[in-house]
């Protein structure tokens, strides 16, 4: 589907490679240009910002796939083991889940009952709060966290994907948008 055409280029079209092998036009650039010409200069930074960000995600998910899938783990899954596997006790609250993966507790508990239904933790009632829960991580989840880890650091975490300059900005990217989320309306 072609959205638009200015100047020659051309937004949403569904002849853009997929791997943007082929035509050497950038395609946020392009996506720049047409927001600039349709008035919406103010938001063109902006909007090439959060769609380059959102494009880069999907193709580092991609490669992060590619090496646990066999697994059956996904990123959001593999980010639970990992802090389990790093907790002292090897058990955590889904509160400490999800501040440390900064998401919310709806999404920490449902990664977590997939990560039941498939051995990898169990769930005990935290003995210092009778309310709460406590995530721990079974020997089949270590295992699991080990296998994933060893492949995501000889084949994506390894790779010079990014600049060490470009970690620090995107640390500090994180860090705003964190910020931006706590700020009323935000």
């Amino acid at each position: 589907m072609v959205v638009s055409r200015v100047a020659g280029s051309v937004m949403g079209s569904d002849a853009e490679p997929a791997d943007g092998a082929g035509d050497a036009r950038d395609p946020v650039a392009d996506a720049y240009e047409q927001w600039v010409a349709h008035g919406w200069a103010d938001a063109a930074p902006g909007m090439s910002a959060v769609t380059s960000l959102i494009r880069a995600h999907r193709m580092v998910l991609a490669l992060i796939d590619e090496q646990i899938r066999d697994l059956d783990l996904t990123f959001a899954r593999y980010e639970i083991l990992v802090l389990l596997y790093f907790a002292r006790s090897g058990r955590l609250s889904i509160s400490t889940i999800c501040t440390q993966l900064e998401v919310h507790q709806t999404t920490a508990s449902a990664v977590v009952t997939r990560l039941e239904q498939q051995g990898f933790v169990t769930r005990e009632r935290n003995p210092d709060d009778g309310r709460s829960w406590l995530i721990l991580l079974t020997d089949e989840g270590s295992r699991a966290v080990l296998t994933a880890t060893a492949r995501l650091n000889s084949t994506v975490f390894s790779r010079d994907l990014f600049p060490a300059e470009q970690v620090n900005d995107l640390r500090m990217l994180r860090r705003s948008a964190v910020a931006d989320r706590r700020r009323p309306g935000g």
